[in-house]
């Protein structure tokens, strides 16, 4: 995503599908491509009759939302990729379910387009470069219960603190053992596949590349997200983050073709069912995609990873294969991006009705 835009944007904007917010009131004030965080010392200016905000490839910044709504009292408008749940928005901040993902889906297919076949020699393949609390869980967890020659595994040695909580216990014994486990074995070692160690590379037109051995060798890939909180308790009360925020790390597997297990927030499978995708992979349990739960769809992933014990490589590529071939044929084929315009097109047709001049 580009630089974030804070005022008035010059129109066209590079991605053209929100040209249309052209058409909102000339005052409108927009802050497009917000980060999150990174909002701490903006403030949106008042005056403003109408704003909208964005957050597209970054998660929405709810913290910072909910303050800026308390100091603005016109409509603010949000378009972001998934939903706002049960975030406790005032009456004049308005959520809107606007897809990106067709459109970075599209982007990394230019910059790599030719498609290399899979050749399975793994059975789960996963990546843990900077090491927050999901990603080094699964990493343990993986690595203690599977045999190591089948698993294509990167651990890096990224660490700050503050996303381990200080390794503080949560409270759930299996996953207070496992930690332990990953600091007595794990910490501080580094495991490597290949060269990518280094800042230089550490942007998205290269390490979107989908043709990696990650996602071409492995029967499953387990896609370890950047950030997996959906249910909080804060001073705000217990609220479900909004969500599920995607990035390049699951939309490698879409193009390559790769089954996965999204470690990440809740309800990771669900939209993209809702937009034609399947993820129907034999018996194995996915019923915690559904459980907002952090600490407790992080057990059940874990669960899974012990059960995957069970099944062979060979039977992890039958069980996914009908899912995964029907998703290659939606993503290659341009009707995943026709789903995500068609429902865009319904947003924009709903927002301009109510605030265009």
């Amino acid at each position: 995503m580009p630089d974030p835009i804070f005022g008035k944007p010059k129109f066209p904007l590079w991605w053209a599908e929100i040209n249309w917010l052209e058409k909102l009131p000339k005052n409108t004030f927009f802050f497009l491509w917000a980060n999150a965080p990174g909002n701490n010392s903006i403030n949106l200016p008042q005056g403003h009759p109408l704003y909208v905000i964005t957050f597209h490839q970054e998660r929405l910044d709810h913290d910072w939302i909910l303050e800026q709504s308390a100091r603005i009292d016109a409509p603010i408008l949000i378009l972001n990729d998934g939903s706002c749940y049960d975030l406790p928005l005032p009456d004049h901040v308005q959520f809107y379910n606007y897809y990106s993902w067709h459109h970075h889906i599209d982007q990394i297919i230019q910059w790599f387009p030719t498609k290399q076949p899979r050749q399975i020699k793994y059975k789960i393949s996963n990546i843990c470069n900077r090491i927050t609390q999901s990603k080094m869980m699964i990493f343990t967890a993986l690595m203690e219960h599977h045999n190591h020659t089948d698993l294509l595994i990167k651990l890096g040695n990224w660490l700050e603190e503050k996303n381990v909580h200080s390794w503080q216990p949560t409270g759930v014994k299996e996953l207070d053992e496992i930690t332990d486990v990953f600091r007595e074995k794990y910490l501080g070692r580094t495991i490597m596949v290949d060269d990518f160690c280094n800042d230089v590379d550490n942007i998205q037109s290269i390490n979107s590349n989908p043709w990696q051995p990650f996602y071409t060798q492995s029967a499953l890939h387990f896609v370890s997200e950047s950030y997996h909180y959906s249910f909080m308790h804060t001073d705000r009360g217990a609220f479900t983050c909004p969500g599920p925020q995607y990035s390049e790390k699951l939309y490698k597997c879409l193009i390559a073709g790769t089954p996965f297990i999204p470690v990440g927030q809740f309800q990771s499978y669900k939209f993209l069912r809702s937009l034609g995708l399947k993820f129907n992979y034999g018996d194995l349990d996915l019923s915690w995609d559904d459980d907002p739960g952090n600490l407790t769809r992080l057990q059940g992933i874990i669960r899974l990873i012990k059960d995957l014990k069970n099944y062979t490589t060979s039977d992890i590529v039958e069980m996914t294969q009908h899912s995964t071939d029907h998703n290659i044929e939606m993503i290659w084929s341009g009707e995943f991006y026709r789903r995500c315009q068609d429902h865009n097109s319904t947003v924009r047709d709903h927002i301009l009705e109510k605030f265009a001049s």
